[in-house]
């Protein structure tokens, strides 16, 4: 006798193909790659087909640790392209879900439901990927390249057209804002040897004479949701201790911000600029190096939007940075360091 699962098995490559046809007649500039949406699509219809057969029963043991759990789980980790919940993918699942229920016909089996189940625990396995990608970058690379969070960009923009900006004399910036003082009254001896200390002084100073408005957006930087993984791992209270802003680059080598035990770091770029060239510099060097063997080693161009979010409590991570050659083009870099504490 043939099973409503086996009528949907026998007809899955028919299903398969014709929704990736529907789906590239009605959405031309979609994007994909057909090998992988079929490999997607004939797992989602597999979800179907394990409904069937359980009658209900890989849904409604998603919160149990049995097969039907770590099967469901297992489903959500493979999914590629159908991980994106677009309107073209919520299309392409309803699109399935419609063509099984005209071949069962089963007025007993709720495909609108099931669908709706699947769109959200997949959803919900985006987010735990997202999660685990977001924590293993940051504890074994070292650094998490990412966007600025669209609705603060307003705010980025807003300080820096709203500072004063003055010609960066004493160092190889283009200009700094006028509350950035290079004050000459903290000495460095030149064997560097209290160089850590005066650090604290000029920083220390730069976060006091900083704008409340830059102070402000250092706070809803870190307490935007993209921090939220990151959060779970850290103590419960985060300070801001230091905020710069700049525009250009300076040569600088591989090094760790450490001067004083800060936890986080976070670059933010801003460029007038639609496309940043390697050519021009700017650009940031993040590597991972144990016992002088470097382990990870990656460069990223100083694209506008762009967020770096930086372990500074290992001194195995470090960055570094190459000078702005094109001085025609503006780099303004946003940097925010903060400490965890309870």
């Amino acid at each position: 006798m043939l099973t409503e699962a086996n009528a949907i098995e026998i007809k899955k490559d028919e299903i398969t193909d014709s929704a990736i046809n529907y789906l590239q007649k009605k959405y031309p500039n979609f994007k994909f790659n057909r090998g992988i949406l079929h490999r997607d699509l004939h797992m989602l219809i597999d979800i179907f087909i394990g409904e069937l057969k359980l009658k209900g029963g890989v849904y409604s043991y998603d919160v149990k640790e049995d097969d039907s759990y770590f099967q469901i789980n297992r489903y959500k980790k493979s999914f590629i392209i159908l991980r994106k919940i677009t309107k073209e993918i919520l299309d392409v699942i309803s699109y399935v879900s419609n063509y099984m229920k005209k071949i069962i016909k089963n007025n007993n089996i709720n495909f609108d439901e099931i669908t709706g189940l699947i769109i959200t625990n997949v959803q919900s396995g985006l987010e735990r990927n997202e999660h685990i990608n977001f924590i293993e970058d940051y504890f074994d690379k070292g650094y998490i390249k990412t966007k600025i969070p669209q609705n603060l960009m307003p705010k980025f923009w807003d300080i820096v057209n709203n500072t004063k900006w003055i010609d960066s004399k004493l160092s190889t910036y283009k200009k700094i804002p006028h509350w950035y003082h290079e004050n000459k009254k903290h000495y460095v001896d030149p064997t560097g040897t209290n160089r850590p200390d005066y650090e604290r002084k000029v920083n220390s100073e730069i976060f006091t004479n900083a704008p409340n408005s830059i102070i402000s957006l250092a706070y809803d930087l870190i307490n935007d949701k993209q921090f939220d993984a990151l959060r779970i791992y850290r103590p419960p209270n985060v300070q801001t201790k230091y905020v710069y802003l700049w525009n250009g680059a300076e040569n600088s080598p591989n090094h760790m911000d450490s001067i004083d035990g800060t936890d986080v770091l976070i670059f933010c770029y801003l460029t007038e600029e639609k496309e940043w060239k390697k050519e021009w510099g700017g650009y940031i060097n993040m590597m991972k190096e144990v016992n002088n063997e470097i382990l990870h080693d990656t460069t990223i161009l100083p694209e506008s939007g762009t967020m770096v979010i930086v372990n500074n409590a290992s001194p195995i991570f470090k960055h570094g940075v190459r000078n702005l050659a094109n001085r025609n083009v503006n780099r303004y870099t946003f940097a925010f360091n903060y400490i965890w504490s309870f």
